[in-house]
Protein backbone atom coordinates (compact mmCIF):
# COMPACT_ATOMS: atom_id res chain seq x y z
CA UNK A 1 0.00 0.00 0.00
CA UNK A 2 2.84 2.41 0.86
CA UNK A 3 4.53 1.64 -2.46
CA UNK A 4 1.28 2.42 -4.30
CA UNK A 5 0.84 5.68 -2.38
CA UNK A 6 4.46 6.67 -3.11
CA UNK A 7 3.93 5.91 -6.79
CA UNK A 8 0.79 8.08 -6.94
CA UNK A 9 2.52 10.91 -5.09
CA UNK A 10 5.43 10.69 -7.52
CA UNK A 11 2.94 10.81 -10.42
CA UNK A 12 1.49 14.06 -9.02
CA UNK A 13 5.00 15.41 -8.46
CA UNK A 14 5.98 14.61 -12.06
CA UNK A 15 2.98 16.57 -13.32
CA UNK A 16 4.03 19.58 -11.24
CA UNK A 17 7.65 19.08 -12.30
CA UNK A 18 6.66 19.23 -15.96
CA UNK A 19 4.59 22.36 -15.32
CA UNK A 20 7.46 23.97 -13.41
CA UNK A 21 9.96 23.15 -16.16
CA UNK A 22 7.66 24.70 -18.78
CA UNK A 23 7.08 27.89 -16.76
CA UNK A 24 10.71 28.26 -15.73
CA UNK A 25 11.93 27.32 -19.21
CA UNK A 26 9.81 30.01 -20.88
CA UNK A 27 10.86 32.60 -18.30
CA UNK A 28 14.54 31.65 -18.46
CA UNK A 29 14.53 31.70 -22.28
CA UNK A 30 12.98 35.19 -22.36
CA UNK A 31 15.38 36.55 -19.73
CA UNK A 32 18.37 34.97 -21.50
CA UNK A 33 17.21 36.41 -24.83
CA UNK A 34 16.92 39.86 -23.25
CA UNK A 35 20.44 39.57 -21.79
CA UNK A 36 21.93 38.30 -25.08
CA UNK A 37 20.53 41.29 -26.96
CA UNK A 38 21.98 43.64 -24.34
CA UNK A 39 25.38 41.92 -24.46
CA UNK A 40 25.84 41.38 -28.21
CA UNK A 41 23.89 44.17 -29.91
CA UNK A 42 24.76 47.84 -30.18
CA UNK A 43 22.36 50.74 -29.67
CA UNK A 44 21.48 53.23 -32.35
CA UNK A 45 18.82 55.88 -32.92
CA UNK A 46 16.38 54.98 -35.65
CA UNK A 47 13.35 56.49 -37.36
CA UNK A 48 10.13 54.66 -38.17
CA UNK A 49 9.48 54.97 -41.91
CA UNK A 50 6.59 52.52 -42.36
CA UNK A 51 4.29 50.06 -40.59
CA UNK A 52 3.58 46.51 -41.72
CA UNK A 53 0.27 44.86 -40.78
CA UNK A 54 -0.45 41.17 -40.62
CA UNK A 55 -3.19 39.66 -42.76
CA UNK A 56 -4.20 40.90 -46.18
CA UNK A 57 -5.44 44.26 -47.43
CA UNK A 58 -9.16 44.55 -48.15
CA UNK A 59 -10.97 47.26 -50.09
CA UNK A 60 -14.24 48.72 -48.80
CA UNK A 61 -16.09 46.46 -51.22
CA UNK A 62 -14.26 43.41 -49.88
CA UNK A 63 -14.99 44.49 -46.29
CA UNK A 64 -18.68 44.82 -47.19
CA UNK A 65 -18.65 41.36 -48.78
CA UNK A 66 -16.90 39.96 -45.70
CA UNK A 67 -19.55 41.57 -43.49
CA UNK A 68 -22.32 40.07 -45.64
CA UNK A 69 -20.73 36.60 -45.42
CA UNK A 70 -20.54 36.79 -41.64
CA UNK A 71 -24.15 37.96 -41.31
CA UNK A 72 -25.41 35.33 -43.75
CA UNK A 73 -23.68 32.61 -41.75
CA UNK A 74 -25.13 33.98 -38.51
CA UNK A 75 -28.67 34.12 -39.93
CA UNK A 76 -28.38 30.60 -41.37
CA UNK A 77 -27.31 29.32 -37.99
CA UNK A 78 -30.15 31.22 -36.33
CA UNK A 79 -32.76 29.84 -38.75
CA UNK A 80 -31.52 26.27 -38.32
CA UNK A 81 -32.01 26.54 -34.57
CA UNK A 82 -35.44 25.80 -33.15
CA UNK A 83 -37.33 28.88 -31.93
CA UNK A 84 -38.18 29.34 -28.28
CA UNK A 85 -41.91 29.17 -29.02
CA UNK A 86 -41.56 25.83 -30.82
CA UNK A 87 -39.31 24.45 -28.13
CA UNK A 88 -41.78 25.47 -25.41
CA UNK A 89 -44.62 23.79 -27.33
CA UNK A 90 -42.63 20.54 -27.65
CA UNK A 91 -41.16 20.46 -24.13
CA UNK A 92 -43.10 22.87 -21.88
CA UNK A 93 -41.79 21.57 -18.55
CA UNK A 94 -38.06 21.46 -19.33
CA UNK A 95 -38.18 24.71 -21.35
CA UNK A 96 -40.10 26.51 -18.61
CA UNK A 97 -37.68 25.26 -15.96
CA UNK A 98 -34.69 26.36 -18.07
CA UNK A 99 -36.29 29.79 -18.61
CA UNK A 100 -36.81 30.28 -14.89
CA UNK A 101 -33.25 29.13 -14.20
CA UNK A 102 -31.79 31.53 -16.78
CA UNK A 103 -33.93 34.34 -15.39
CA UNK A 104 -32.67 33.66 -11.88
CA UNK A 105 -29.07 33.59 -13.11
CA UNK A 106 -29.57 36.94 -14.85
CA UNK A 107 -30.93 38.35 -11.58
CA UNK A 108 -27.80 37.39 -9.62
CA UNK A 109 -25.79 40.54 -10.59
CA UNK A 110 -28.76 42.75 -9.60
CA UNK A 111 -29.12 40.83 -6.33
CA UNK A 112 -25.43 41.31 -5.54
CA UNK A 113 -25.69 45.01 -6.39
CA UNK A 114 -28.67 45.31 -4.05
CA UNK A 115 -26.83 43.52 -1.22
CA UNK A 116 -23.84 45.84 -1.63
CA UNK A 117 -26.02 48.95 -1.82
CA UNK A 118 -28.00 47.95 1.28
CA UNK A 119 -24.83 47.19 3.26
CA UNK A 120 -23.35 50.58 2.39
CA UNK A 121 -26.61 52.45 3.08
CA UNK A 122 -27.10 50.61 6.37
CA UNK A 123 -23.62 51.52 7.60
CA UNK A 124 -23.81 55.18 6.55
CA UNK A 125 -27.33 55.69 7.90
CA UNK A 126 -26.53 54.14 11.30
CA UNK A 127 -23.32 56.13 11.57
CA UNK A 128 -25.18 59.34 10.72
CA UNK A 129 -28.32 58.83 12.83
CA UNK A 130 -27.57 56.02 15.28
CA UNK A 131 -26.42 56.06 18.90
CA UNK A 132 -22.70 55.60 19.55
CA UNK A 133 -21.37 53.53 22.43
CA UNK A 134 -18.37 51.41 23.35
CA UNK A 135 -18.69 47.62 22.95
CA UNK A 136 -16.45 44.73 23.94
CA UNK A 137 -15.74 41.64 21.83
CA UNK A 138 -16.80 38.68 23.98
CA UNK A 139 -16.45 35.89 21.42
CA UNK A 140 -15.41 35.14 17.84
CA UNK A 141 -17.60 32.49 16.26
CA UNK A 142 -16.04 30.36 13.55
CA UNK A 143 -17.72 28.21 10.92
CA UNK A 144 -16.25 25.96 8.26
CA UNK A 145 -17.34 24.74 4.87
CA UNK A 146 -15.43 22.86 2.19
CA UNK A 147 -15.81 25.66 -0.36
CA UNK A 148 -14.63 28.74 1.57
CA UNK A 149 -12.83 27.35 4.62
CA UNK A 150 -13.20 29.10 7.97
CA UNK A 151 -15.31 32.22 8.46
CA UNK A 152 -14.93 34.31 11.62
CA UNK A 153 -17.71 36.53 13.00
CA UNK A 154 -17.26 38.70 16.13
CA UNK A 155 -19.82 38.67 18.95
CA UNK A 156 -20.04 41.91 20.92
CA UNK A 157 -21.58 43.07 24.17
CA UNK A 158 -22.66 46.64 24.88
CA UNK A 159 -25.06 48.66 27.00
CA UNK A 160 -27.45 51.15 25.39
CA UNK A 161 -28.32 54.59 26.75
CA UNK A 162 -31.26 53.11 28.71
CA UNK A 163 -28.97 50.76 30.63
CA UNK A 164 -30.01 47.54 28.85
CA UNK A 165 -27.24 45.10 27.90
CA UNK A 166 -27.11 43.34 24.54
CA UNK A 167 -25.06 40.48 23.16
CA UNK A 168 -25.08 40.71 19.36
CA UNK A 169 -23.29 39.13 16.42
CA UNK A 170 -21.99 41.17 13.50
CA UNK A 171 -23.69 40.74 10.13
CA UNK A 172 -20.44 40.27 8.20
CA UNK A 173 -17.91 37.48 8.62
CA UNK A 174 -14.38 37.32 7.20
CA UNK A 175 -11.89 34.65 6.24
CA UNK A 176 -9.24 35.94 8.65
CA UNK A 177 -9.68 36.55 12.36
CA UNK A 178 -8.50 40.15 12.80
CA UNK A 179 -10.67 40.97 15.85
CA UNK A 180 -9.62 39.55 19.22
CA UNK A 181 -11.72 38.63 22.23
CA UNK A 182 -11.54 41.44 24.78
CA UNK A 183 -10.98 44.14 22.17
CA UNK A 184 -13.05 47.31 22.62
CA UNK A 185 -14.76 48.79 19.57
CA UNK A 186 -17.20 51.67 19.14
CA UNK A 187 -20.54 50.68 17.63
CA UNK A 188 -23.53 52.58 16.21
CA UNK A 189 -26.97 51.13 16.94
CA UNK A 190 -30.57 51.93 16.12
CA UNK A 191 -32.19 53.48 19.21
CA UNK A 192 -35.50 51.76 18.34
CA UNK A 193 -33.81 48.40 17.72
CA UNK A 194 -30.43 48.26 19.51
CA UNK A 195 -29.65 44.81 18.08
CA UNK A 196 -29.46 46.52 14.68
CA UNK A 197 -25.89 47.85 14.80
CA UNK A 198 -22.62 48.31 12.94
CA UNK A 199 -19.06 48.59 14.22
CA UNK A 200 -17.05 51.74 13.66
CA UNK A 201 -15.03 50.07 10.90
CA UNK A 202 -15.53 51.94 7.63
CA UNK A 203 -13.79 49.53 5.25
CA UNK A 204 -15.28 46.44 6.87
CA UNK A 205 -18.70 47.44 5.56
CA UNK A 206 -17.97 49.84 2.71
CA UNK A 207 -15.28 47.57 1.28
CA UNK A 208 -17.88 44.80 1.18
CA UNK A 209 -20.38 47.20 -0.42
CA UNK A 210 -17.94 48.52 -3.03
CA UNK A 211 -16.80 45.00 -3.94
CA UNK A 212 -20.34 43.69 -4.45
CA UNK A 213 -21.56 46.78 -6.31
CA UNK A 214 -18.42 47.05 -8.45
CA UNK A 215 -18.33 43.42 -9.58
CA UNK A 216 -22.05 43.28 -10.25
CA UNK A 217 -21.91 46.57 -12.20
CA UNK A 218 -19.26 45.10 -14.50
CA UNK A 219 -21.46 42.08 -15.26
CA UNK A 220 -24.54 44.26 -15.79
CA UNK A 221 -22.61 46.57 -18.14
CA UNK A 222 -21.25 43.63 -20.15
CA UNK A 223 -24.74 42.10 -20.50
CA UNK A 224 -26.24 45.45 -21.51
CA UNK A 225 -23.50 46.15 -24.05
CA UNK A 226 -23.86 42.68 -25.59
CA UNK A 227 -27.65 43.08 -25.78
CA UNK A 228 -27.48 46.52 -27.42
CA UNK A 229 -24.74 45.46 -29.84
CA UNK A 230 -26.74 42.41 -30.86
CA UNK A 231 -29.82 44.56 -31.53
CA UNK A 232 -27.86 47.06 -33.63
CA UNK A 233 -25.97 44.56 -35.78
CA UNK A 234 -28.87 43.20 -37.82
CA UNK A 235 -29.47 43.03 -41.55
CA UNK A 236 -27.20 42.36 -44.52
CA UNK A 237 -27.02 45.95 -45.80
CA UNK A 238 -24.12 48.04 -44.59
CA UNK A 239 -23.87 51.80 -44.12
CA UNK A 240 -20.66 53.78 -43.61
CA UNK A 241 -20.87 53.59 -39.82
CA UNK A 242 -21.35 49.82 -39.86
CA UNK A 243 -18.47 49.44 -42.32
CA UNK A 244 -16.19 51.37 -39.99
CA UNK A 245 -17.31 49.32 -36.97
CA UNK A 246 -16.85 46.04 -38.86
CA UNK A 247 -13.33 46.98 -39.93
CA UNK A 248 -12.44 48.08 -36.41
CA UNK A 249 -13.64 44.77 -35.00
CA UNK A 250 -10.93 43.02 -37.01
CA UNK A 251 -8.19 45.55 -36.20
CA UNK A 252 -7.87 44.00 -32.73
CA UNK A 253 -6.57 40.73 -34.22
CA UNK A 254 -3.93 42.38 -36.41
CA UNK A 255 -0.25 42.60 -35.48
CA UNK A 256 1.91 45.56 -36.46
CA UNK A 257 5.65 45.74 -37.15
CA UNK A 258 7.67 48.94 -37.44
CA UNK A 259 10.08 49.41 -40.35
CA UNK A 260 13.15 51.25 -38.99
CA UNK A 261 15.64 53.36 -40.90
CA UNK A 262 19.08 53.88 -39.34
CA UNK A 263 22.74 54.43 -40.16
CA UNK A 264 25.14 51.53 -39.57
CA UNK A 265 28.65 52.04 -38.10
CA UNK A 266 29.96 51.76 -41.70
CA UNK A 267 27.85 54.75 -42.76
CA UNK A 268 25.21 52.83 -44.72
CA UNK A 269 21.55 53.85 -44.38
CA UNK A 270 19.30 50.79 -44.29
CA UNK A 271 15.67 49.99 -43.60
CA UNK A 272 14.92 46.91 -41.50
CA UNK A 273 11.67 45.56 -39.95
CA UNK A 274 11.72 44.96 -36.20
CA UNK A 275 11.81 41.40 -34.89
CA UNK A 276 8.94 41.99 -32.44
CA UNK A 277 5.35 42.69 -33.49
CA UNK A 278 2.46 43.84 -31.31
CA UNK A 279 -1.21 44.80 -31.52
CA UNK A 280 -0.40 48.46 -30.74
CA UNK A 281 0.30 50.93 -33.53
CA UNK A 282 0.75 54.06 -31.39
CA UNK A 283 4.48 53.40 -30.84
CA UNK A 284 5.11 52.64 -34.53
CA UNK A 285 3.87 55.81 -36.22
CA UNK A 286 5.97 56.85 -39.23
CA UNK A 287 8.28 59.74 -38.41
CA UNK A 288 8.69 58.81 -34.74
CA UNK A 289 12.14 58.04 -33.35
CA UNK A 290 13.23 55.08 -31.26
CA UNK A 291 16.36 53.57 -29.75
CA UNK A 292 16.93 50.10 -31.19
CA UNK A 293 19.42 47.28 -30.69
CA UNK A 294 21.17 45.94 -33.78
CA UNK A 295 23.03 42.63 -33.99
CA UNK A 296 26.48 43.29 -35.55
CA UNK A 297 26.57 39.84 -37.12
CA UNK A 298 22.98 40.17 -38.40
CA UNK A 299 22.15 43.84 -39.15
CA UNK A 300 18.76 42.76 -40.51
CA UNK A 301 17.76 41.75 -36.97
CA UNK A 302 16.82 44.74 -34.81
CA UNK A 303 14.77 45.16 -31.67
CA UNK A 304 13.40 48.25 -29.96
CA UNK A 305 14.84 48.98 -26.52
CA UNK A 306 12.36 47.61 -23.98
CA UNK A 307 12.17 45.79 -20.66
CA UNK A 308 9.10 43.84 -21.77
CA UNK A 309 10.93 40.54 -22.35
CA UNK A 310 12.65 40.80 -18.96
CA UNK A 311 9.35 41.52 -17.19
CA UNK A 312 7.42 38.72 -18.89
CA UNK A 313 10.34 36.37 -18.26
CA UNK A 314 10.26 37.12 -14.53
CA UNK A 315 6.47 36.64 -14.48
CA UNK A 316 6.97 33.11 -15.85
CA UNK A 317 10.21 32.24 -14.04
CA UNK A 318 9.10 33.09 -10.48
CA UNK A 319 6.02 30.81 -10.47
CA UNK A 320 8.22 28.20 -12.17
CA UNK A 321 10.68 28.30 -9.25
CA UNK A 322 7.82 27.87 -6.77
CA UNK A 323 6.27 24.98 -8.71
CA UNK A 324 9.66 23.24 -9.02
CA UNK A 325 10.24 23.64 -5.28
CA UNK A 326 6.86 22.07 -4.55
CA UNK A 327 7.47 19.27 -7.07
CA UNK A 328 10.88 18.33 -5.65
CA UNK A 329 9.53 18.42 -2.11
CA UNK A 330 6.85 15.92 -3.16
CA UNK A 331 9.15 13.50 -4.99
CA UNK A 332 9.44 10.22 -3.13
CA UNK A 333 12.81 8.53 -3.67
CA UNK A 334 11.55 5.04 -2.98
CA UNK A 335 11.09 1.96 -5.12
CA UNK A 336 7.55 3.01 -6.09
CA UNK A 337 8.72 6.54 -6.83
CA UNK A 338 11.61 5.40 -9.02
CA UNK A 339 9.30 2.95 -10.81
CA UNK A 340 6.83 5.74 -11.60
CA UNK A 341 9.60 8.10 -12.78
CA UNK A 342 11.03 5.35 -14.99
CA UNK A 343 7.62 4.58 -16.47
CA UNK A 344 6.99 8.27 -17.16
CA UNK A 345 10.39 8.65 -18.83
CA UNK A 346 9.82 5.59 -21.05
CA UNK A 347 6.31 6.82 -21.96
CA UNK A 348 7.58 10.26 -23.00
CA UNK A 349 10.52 8.78 -24.91
CA UNK A 350 8.22 6.46 -26.88
CA UNK A 351 5.84 9.35 -27.68
CA UNK A 352 8.71 11.57 -28.90
CA UNK A 353 10.22 8.82 -31.06
CA UNK A 354 6.84 8.04 -32.64
CA UNK A 355 6.27 11.72 -33.41
CA UNK A 356 9.72 12.01 -35.00
CA UNK A 357 9.10 8.93 -37.15
CA UNK A 358 5.76 10.32 -38.37
CA UNK A 359 7.41 13.64 -39.15
CA UNK A 360 10.26 11.88 -40.99
CA UNK A 361 7.73 10.08 -43.18
CA UNK A 362 6.41 13.45 -44.37
CA UNK A 363 9.72 15.32 -44.51
CA UNK A 364 13.05 13.48 -45.09
CA UNK A 365 15.65 14.20 -42.43
CA UNK A 366 17.94 15.92 -44.95
CA UNK A 367 15.26 18.53 -45.62
CA UNK A 368 14.43 19.32 -41.96
CA UNK A 369 16.54 22.47 -41.94
CA UNK A 370 14.88 23.80 -45.09
CA UNK A 371 11.41 22.92 -43.76
CA UNK A 372 12.01 24.75 -40.47
CA UNK A 373 13.28 27.88 -42.24
CA UNK A 374 10.28 27.96 -44.58
CA UNK A 375 7.78 27.52 -41.76
CA UNK A 376 9.33 29.91 -39.24
CA UNK A 377 9.30 33.10 -41.25
CA UNK A 378 9.26 36.22 -39.17
CA UNK A 379 5.86 37.83 -38.64
CA UNK A 380 7.37 41.01 -40.08
CA UNK A 381 7.86 39.26 -43.45
CA UNK A 382 4.10 38.70 -43.78
CA UNK A 383 1.25 41.11 -44.36
CA UNK A 384 1.36 44.47 -46.15
CA UNK A 385 2.59 48.03 -45.68
CA UNK A 386 -0.14 50.38 -44.42
CA UNK A 387 -0.88 53.61 -46.25
CA UNK A 388 -1.61 56.92 -44.50
CA UNK A 389 -5.39 56.43 -44.35
CA UNK A 390 -5.05 52.89 -42.99
CA UNK A 391 -2.62 54.07 -40.30
CA UNK A 392 -5.00 56.89 -39.33
CA UNK A 393 -7.98 54.52 -39.00
CA UNK A 394 -6.05 52.08 -36.83
CA UNK A 395 -4.50 54.84 -34.74
CA UNK A 396 -7.92 56.34 -33.99
CA UNK A 397 -9.25 52.89 -33.07
CA UNK A 398 -6.25 52.30 -30.80
CA UNK A 399 -6.70 55.66 -29.06
CA UNK A 400 -10.40 55.02 -28.42
CA UNK A 401 -9.62 51.59 -26.96
CA UNK A 402 -6.86 53.00 -24.74
CA UNK A 403 -9.25 55.55 -23.23
CA UNK A 404 -11.28 52.61 -21.92
CA UNK A 405 -8.61 50.05 -21.07
CA UNK A 406 -5.97 52.28 -19.46
CA UNK A 407 -8.09 53.34 -16.42
CA UNK A 408 -9.22 49.74 -15.88
CA UNK A 409 -5.66 48.40 -16.13
CA UNK A 410 -4.39 51.12 -13.77
CA UNK A 411 -6.96 50.07 -11.16
CA UNK A 412 -6.13 46.37 -11.57
CA UNK A 413 -2.37 47.04 -11.36
CA UNK A 414 -2.71 49.20 -8.24
CA UNK A 415 -4.99 46.57 -6.69
CA UNK A 416 -2.42 43.84 -7.36
CA UNK A 417 0.41 45.92 -5.88
CA UNK A 418 -1.66 46.76 -2.81
CA UNK A 419 -2.73 43.14 -2.43
CA UNK A 420 0.88 41.96 -2.69
CA UNK A 421 2.05 44.61 -0.21
CA UNK A 422 -0.73 43.67 2.20
CA UNK A 423 0.19 39.97 1.96
CA UNK A 424 3.89 40.77 2.45
CA UNK A 425 3.20 43.05 5.42
CA UNK A 426 0.88 40.47 6.99
CA UNK A 427 3.38 37.61 6.62
CA UNK A 428 6.36 39.70 7.76
CA UNK A 429 4.48 41.03 10.78
CA UNK A 430 3.27 37.54 11.68
CA UNK A 431 6.73 35.95 11.35
CA UNK A 432 8.34 38.71 13.46
CA UNK A 433 6.36 37.79 16.61
CA UNK A 434 5.47 34.15 15.88
CA UNK A 435 6.81 31.20 17.87
CA UNK A 436 8.31 28.11 16.25
CA UNK A 437 7.16 24.54 16.74
CA UNK A 438 7.45 21.15 15.10
CA UNK A 439 4.20 19.84 13.67
CA UNK A 440 2.81 16.80 11.91
CA UNK A 441 0.40 16.58 8.98
CA UNK A 442 -2.65 14.70 10.26
CA UNK A 443 -5.00 15.18 7.31
CA UNK A 444 -5.19 16.45 3.72
CA UNK A 445 -8.44 18.40 3.42
CA UNK A 446 -9.94 18.96 -0.05
CA UNK A 447 -12.33 21.56 -1.38
CA UNK A 448 -14.20 21.12 -4.63
CA UNK A 449 -14.80 23.76 -7.28
CA UNK A 450 -15.57 23.95 -10.99
CA UNK A 451 -11.83 23.58 -11.71
CA UNK A 452 -11.43 20.42 -9.61
CA UNK A 453 -10.14 19.83 -6.10
CA UNK A 454 -7.79 21.95 -4.02
CA UNK A 455 -5.87 20.27 -1.21
CA UNK A 456 -4.84 21.84 2.11
CA UNK A 457 -2.69 20.30 4.81
CA UNK A 458 -4.15 20.06 8.34
CA UNK A 459 -1.28 20.21 10.84
CA UNK A 460 -1.17 19.32 14.53
CA UNK A 461 1.44 20.66 16.95
CA UNK A 462 1.96 21.17 20.68
CA UNK A 463 2.56 24.45 22.46
CA UNK A 464 5.07 24.71 25.35
CA UNK A 465 2.10 24.51 27.76
CA UNK A 466 1.24 21.06 26.38
CA UNK A 467 -1.90 22.05 24.44
CA UNK A 468 -2.45 20.27 21.12
CA UNK A 469 -3.47 22.64 18.34
CA UNK A 470 -4.76 21.85 14.86
CA UNK A 471 -4.86 24.29 11.98
CA UNK A 472 -5.38 24.27 8.23
CA UNK A 473 -2.52 25.70 6.18
CA UNK A 474 -3.42 28.66 3.98
CA UNK A 475 -1.55 27.36 0.92
CA UNK A 476 -3.52 24.97 -1.27
CA UNK A 477 -2.79 23.25 -4.57
CA UNK A 478 -4.41 21.01 -7.16
CA UNK A 479 -2.06 18.22 -6.04
CA UNK A 480 -1.51 17.19 -2.40
CA UNK A 481 1.76 18.83 -1.33
CA UNK A 482 2.07 16.73 1.84
CA UNK A 483 0.94 13.36 3.12
CA UNK A 484 -0.18 12.19 6.53
CA UNK A 485 2.74 11.75 8.89
CA UNK A 486 4.99 14.35 7.28
CA UNK A 487 6.78 16.58 9.78
CA UNK A 488 6.79 20.32 9.10
CA UNK A 489 8.06 23.50 10.73
CA UNK A 490 5.25 25.64 12.15
CA UNK A 491 4.97 29.32 13.00
CA UNK A 492 2.13 30.31 15.33
CA UNK A 493 0.81 33.29 17.26
CA UNK A 494 1.48 32.64 20.98
CA UNK A 495 -1.72 34.49 21.95
CA UNK A 496 -3.87 32.66 19.35
CA UNK A 497 -2.10 29.36 18.58
CA UNK A 498 -4.70 28.42 15.95
CA UNK A 499 -3.45 31.35 13.91
CA UNK A 500 -0.56 29.39 12.41
CA UNK A 501 1.16 28.53 9.14
CA UNK A 502 3.70 26.09 7.75
CA UNK A 503 7.12 27.75 7.72
CA UNK A 504 8.61 27.61 4.21
CA UNK A 505 11.52 29.94 4.90
CA UNK A 506 12.31 32.42 2.15
CA UNK A 507 9.37 31.13 0.10
CA UNK A 508 6.84 32.44 2.65
CA UNK A 509 6.81 35.79 0.85
CA UNK A 510 7.12 34.51 -2.72
CA UNK A 511 3.37 34.77 -3.57
CA UNK A 512 3.25 38.33 -2.22
CA UNK A 513 6.41 39.39 -4.04
CA UNK A 514 5.18 37.75 -7.24
CA UNK A 515 1.85 39.58 -7.02
CA UNK A 516 3.61 42.90 -6.39
CA UNK A 517 5.99 42.28 -9.30
CA UNK A 518 3.17 41.47 -11.73
CA UNK A 519 1.22 44.52 -10.53
CA UNK A 520 4.30 46.74 -10.84
CA UNK A 521 5.02 45.52 -14.37
CA UNK A 522 1.38 46.03 -15.34
CA UNK A 523 1.54 49.54 -13.86
CA UNK A 524 4.71 50.41 -15.80
CA UNK A 525 3.31 49.06 -19.07
CA UNK A 526 0.05 50.95 -18.53
CA UNK A 527 1.88 54.15 -17.57
CA UNK A 528 3.99 53.89 -20.70
CA UNK A 529 0.87 53.31 -22.80
CA UNK A 530 -0.80 56.33 -21.14
CA UNK A 531 2.18 58.59 -21.93
CA UNK A 532 2.28 57.26 -25.48
CA UNK A 533 -1.44 57.93 -25.88
CA UNK A 534 -1.02 61.53 -24.72
CA UNK A 535 2.01 62.31 -26.89
CA UNK A 536 1.31 60.23 -30.01
CA UNK A 537 0.42 62.39 -32.99
CA UNK A 538 -0.08 61.56 -36.64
Amino acid sequence: MNALFDAMQTFNALGLLLMGVVFFGIGFAMIADWLVWRARAYKVKARVVAVRSSGKRRSDEEWAEHYKEEKTAEEAESKSAITYKEQFRQKPVSTGFASVLIGLLCMIPFLFFGIGAYTGYNFLSLKAGGERTLARVVDVESSYDSENGYTYTPVLSFTDNSGYSYRVKDSIGSGSNKISVGEEIFVYYDRDDPEHFVMDRFWRYMGFAFAFMGMSSIFIAVFAFAFVANKKNTGLSMNAKQLKAHKRKHYASQMYTAIYEFVTPHGDTIQVPGTVSSSSIADKLPGSEAVIFVRPDKPDRVRKKSFLFLGIGLVFAMPGVWILYVAFSMLSFTFGGFAMMGAAFVFLAVKVLKSLRRFEEKVPRKEWSKFIKENTRKESDRGYILNADEIRERFQYHQSMMRVTIPITFIVALGMMYGGYYMHHHVTDFVSHAHEARGEVVEMRSRSSDDGYTYYAVVSFKTPSGDTVKFEDNVGSSHPLKKRGDEVDVLYDPEKPRDAMIDRGLLNNLPALGLMLVGFLAFLITFKAWRRQRTARL
